[in-house]
């Protein structure tokens, strides 16, 4: 009886044994991002009743749609409002203070900090209330923008670490993941986006799930050694990132432990050489190339007030006496003057 014993539980160590996988982490880096449904679907009642005879309505639905957006196609969304109530504003009395509210919610949901400049100008143009500052708390507010800046730097290198925790509680922080976003595009080759959901995904599997990052398991009841490189992260917990990818996160970094936009080098990274741009009202809606003439929300598009929706094409159908030819019953595929064998 005891020699059967140990014969199964042999024949089960050695069956079940080579079945047990470790644990791999997934690959993040060249995840494909999910398509985002479309937000108009969800607003479509507002969007519908939307008149361009009041350009608030349109100002209000696009704080709303950018107070709760999530994806990049909520955000086109709420931009997309806010140009339009721009426009539709320009032509009414006492336009000025309504566009300057509707350049700064602009400049709420834009990333990159020269686009926030210039429609802070632009703001600042239309309502001089804004121009004035109030120089006894700049040195406060630059402080506190360096910090913010530290732990926005100190985040990603957590997170590229592989140490998850400590990330994790630096990016719950509004205003850090504010940071982050605002400078996103030094986090990609091209200035992409999406390397601040790869962060917090990178943040969000780590540390390791099998040894805590300590890179060593323990092998109780075994011989000496007594303890094993861990199966899961091979000893060097972290993610997998690539070449340029690391490139950009420490470029990021650099940007951020230096002070914000404090040098001209910091300022060439950030916008890659970009011209400026004079701040221009007429100039909003070229520049984020939307048609301002299209105001009305009818049948899932935006058209002209008046305009009909533009009718659906069908396929087109072939005809039983056609003999499936697309040229027509009659082609002859030898050519028309082709005689007859």
């Amino acid at each position: 009886m005891i020699k059967a014993s140990a014969i199964l539980i042999l024949t089960l160590m050695f069956t079940v044994g080579p079945c047990v996988q470790a644990f791999e982490p997934p690959n993040l880096t060249n995840m494909p991002e999910p398509a985002d449904p479309p937000p108009e679907a969800r607003y479509l009642d507002q969007l519908v009743a939307l008149d361009p005879a009041e350009p608030e309505t349109y100002f209000n639905l696009g704080e709303v749609v950018a107070d709760e957006a999530h994806t990049p196609s909520q955000v086109a969304l709420a931009r997309k409002l806010f140009v339009l109530a721009f426009e539709l504003s320009r032509s009414q009395p006492d336009s000025d203070r309504l566009g300057a509210s509707i350049c700064l919610a602009l400049r709420d949901i834009e990333r990159i900090e020269q686009k926030r400049r210039w429609l802070l100008a632009i703001a600042k143009m239309l309502d001089p209330r804004l121009a004035l500052t109030d120089w006894s708390l700049s040195r406060t507010i630059a402080t506190d923008i360096n910090n913010i800046a530290y732990k926005a730097a100190t985040a990603v290198g957590l997170a590229r670490a592989g140490r998850g925790v400590q990330a994790r509680l630096l990016l719950e922080d509004p205003q850090v993941q504010d940071m982050i976003l605002q400078y996103e595009a030094l986090l990609g080759a091209s200035g992409q986006s999406g390397a601040f959901t790869r962060i917090k995904g990178y943040a969000k599997y780590w540390p390791c799930p099998q040894c805590g990052n300590e890179r060593i398991v323990n092998r109780p009841g075994r011989d000496e050694p007594k303890h094993a490189l861990c199966p899961t992260c091979g000893g060097d917990p972290g993610p997998r990132i690539t070449s340029s990818e690391l490139i950009a996160q420490l470029r990021f970094e650099s940007v951020m432990l230096r002070g914000v936009q404090r040098s001209w080098a910091a300022q060439l990274v950030v916008d890659r050489g970009e011209p400026l741009q004079d701040p221009t009202p007429n100039d909003i809606a070229l520049f984020y190339t939307i048609d301002a003439t299209k105001t009305q929300y009818k049948n899932g598009t935006w058209v002209m007030p008046g305009e009909s929706t533009p009718p659906e094409t069908s396929t087109p159908t072939i005809s039983p006496n056609d003999n499936h030819d697309p040229k027509g019953p009659n082609h002859d595929p030898k050519g028309p003057n082709h005689e007859p064998d």
